[in-house]
């Protein structure tokens, strides 16, 4: 999950927060999304507030702050004046910092330490937190147990999503299936709907993996694992129906004509990007969630050569090679990151 995702909730928990601490015009103004004149009203009322109603108008100001560093500075306050519920909170919020840093140790450490109790949303989040950050840095066995813990509402089914990708990694496919089952069933979530249609492909049953992407792309979609699902869509249909010339053609002298005279003539290529290929699905995923933050429609593909699973990161599919060097171009200058623009037979 990205923290971009946890935006709106931030800032409403927020605006609670300010209320609370006395600054209601500075919440009113955040509900509004007039977030510049809510940060300078908030950082004028701090002068006359102190103890919890401090911690609470920090929080309230480090939630609209747009420069990181500053946002963390005023989550360290919080923090030092701790243990409370506030400190609490600011953990998370660094940990979420930390991690996206790719800070794991620190993560870890920010999200083990005692700050406060815990309420049983708070624990949820740090427990995912924490287990993502252990999957990180190779403490699978530590980290399949703190997402097992981890089973109430959003981030429960998260874990879920998480524990069906380790089983994605390992290669045991029908227990993977089993989770993003649970995961889908337990809310409307489109990436545990769209890994299930990658386990349906990885065991062979391409029906059924076209089946799922077609629900996903019905039932939701305005999520980024709709356009996905459509791409999806498209390149198993082409290969149904090409495997269906090839069945045609192969048919005697009747087949032979249909398919020289009478099949339709072969569809123009098509692009995509590629970024790379990973022996770890882990680290595939990581890449393509910085990636996606610049171009659309960015999935991660598994397949098998020379007797092993590699997992290739791509994005787009592009009617012209001109268009797909742009979007590689964009990617290369905002993040660094390499990749090349291949050919979708």
């Amino acid at each position: 999950m990205k923290r971009t995702a946890c935006a709106a909730g931030i800032l409403f928990a927020a605006a609670v927060a300010a209320a609370a601490a006395g600054m209601k015009s500075a919440a009113d103004l955040a509900r509004r999304r007039d977030y510049g004149a809510a940060r300078r009203e908030a950082a004028a009322d701090t002068a006359r507030l102190k103890g919890e109603d401090l911690r609470k108008a920090h929080l309230f100001l480090a939630g609209l702050e747009t420069d990181e560093t500053r946002a963390e500075s005023l989550y360290r306050r919080v923090l030092a004046a701790g243990p409370n519920r506030e400190a609490v909170e600011a953990a998370i919020e660094l940990a979420k910092i930390a991690y996206a840093r790719g800070e794991y140790r620190g993560t870890i450490e920010l999200l083990s330490a005692d700050h406060g109790e815990r309420p049983p949303a708070a624990a949820d989040e740090a427990g995912y937190f924490r287990a993502l950050a252990l999957r990180q840095v190779g403490e699978r066995a530590r980290a399949r147990a703190e997402f097992s813990r981890v089973t109430r509402g959003e981030f429960g089914a998260w874990s879920l999503v998480a524990l069906a990708e380790i089983e994605m990694e390992e290669g045991r496919i029908p227990e993977a299936i089993a989770l993003y089952e649970r995961a889908a069933k337990t809310s409307a979530h489109p990436v545990a709907r769209f890994g299930l249609g990658e386990c349906y492909e990885r065991s062979g049953a391409a029906d059924r993996a076209l089946e799922t992407y077609r629900a996903l792309a019905k039932d939701l979609p305005r999520s980024l694992e709709a356009a996905r699902a459509v791409e999806k869509i498209t390149l198993l249909s082409r290969a149904r129906e090409a495997r269906s010339r090839d069945s045609g053609q192969g048919g005697g002298e009747r087949g032979g004509a249909r398919g020289s005279a009478g099949s339709a003539a072969p569809t123009a290529d098509r692009y995509t990007i590629q970024f790379g290929a990973f022996g770890s699905r882990a680290n595939a995923l990581a890449s393509a969630r910085r990636i996606e933050g610049v171009v659309s429609a960015v999935r991660v593909e598994s397949v098998e050569m020379d007797g092993r699973i590699w997992h290739r990161v791509r994005a787009g599919v592009y009617e012209s090679r001109q268009t797909a060097e742009r979007d590689l171009a964009r990617v290369r200058e905002a993040l660094g990151i390499s990749g090349a623009v291949v050919p979708l037979k």
